[in-house]
């Protein structure tokens, strides 16, 4: 008599065979930085390797059977993540991560787990032994941005053209390092892609504006007026009609800004670029 199992018997053995070979503390190993993920993982016992075992190889034979177990291994770390416990949330994350790398959901949720609520979690430990300093605060702050931004750079990888990574990696840029240069970089980056929403171009050109590169933001703003026009048939009108009427005010508001400082005006039909005025 045949033994015979079907998909969530398999599914479930699966995840239990993953449980027994990759969720130890060689599986959690830092691909995340030396942040909180690094401090919370300190000292634990990782056991012996060997040519063609561990994580890797059993994740290799479980075929199309991965993105399931992905789907097991999220709702893991879930619970894990609602206890705050950070150990069980990083391994459930990565394990996820592994199993099922095409996951949208996984990449931009694991950023956010990363940089928000593990700096929360690690400033509540703090907090619970005494007062802890806006310093500190600030220093775990970006200490777990910077990890979030290896984990999204790695997922940018694994989704070329998509706008969404590269708007996460913007925002935790702003939020999180305070860098307003490199989130509207990303921003911009997330404009050029075919799936970018509307307001990519314009927050990009604000930032770009607020730090003082004036001529990156009409760049972008006119690119993007230029795309709109040629595009406009396909829009819906009365998006089409919105989205060009505040491009155009942002653009006025810009040039009066521009000749503020001193940059001489210049028409596309002319091809001068914009400089600025030498005394």
């Amino acid at each position: 008599m045949h033994l015979r199992l079907n998909r969530t018997a398999t599914v479930i053995l699966g995840a239990a065979v993953l449980v027994a070979v990759g969720w130890g503390g060689e599986w959690v190993r830092a691909d995340f930085g030396v942040g909180a993920s690094a401090r919370v993982l300190r000292g634990e016992r990782r056991g012996p390797s060997f040519p063609g075992s561990g994580p890797q190889a059993a994740i290799g034979l479980l075929g199309d059977f991965r993105v399931a177990l992905g789907d097991v291994a999220w709702i893991g770390m879930s619970h894990c993540w609602e206890e705050c416990d950070p150990v069980g949330t990083l391994r459930g994350l990565r394990l996820a991560t592994a199993l099922n790398p095409g996951s949208l959901y996984f990449c931009l949720n694991g950023a956010r787990i990363l940089a928000y609520d593990f700096a929360a979690w690690r400033i509540q430990e703090a907090e619970s032994v005494g007062h802890v300093p806006e310093a500190e605060k600030e220093r775990i702050a970006r200490e777990q941005g910077w990890e979030a931004v290896r984990f999204l750079e790695a997922g940018i990888l694994r989704f070329p053209g998509k706008a969404l990574p590269l708007i996460e990696l913007a925002q935790v840029r702003l939020r999180c390092l305070h860098d307003s240069r490199g989130a509207a970089e990303a921003f911009a980056r997330a404009a050029d892609c075919r799936d970018a929403p509307d307001y990519a171009s314009r927050i990009a050109a604000e930032l770009f504006r607020d730090g003082g590169e004036l001529l990156a933001a009409r760049t972008l703003l006119e690119k993007r007026l230029r795309e709109l026009k040629v595009s406009g048939v396909s829009f819906d009108q009365d998006r089409y009609s919105s989205e060009r009427e505040v491009l155009e005010s942002r653009l006025l508001s810009l040039k009066m800004d521009m000749d503020a400082a001193g940059y001489r005006d210049f028409t596309e039909e002319s091809g001068e670029r914009s400089e600025k005025d030498v005394e």
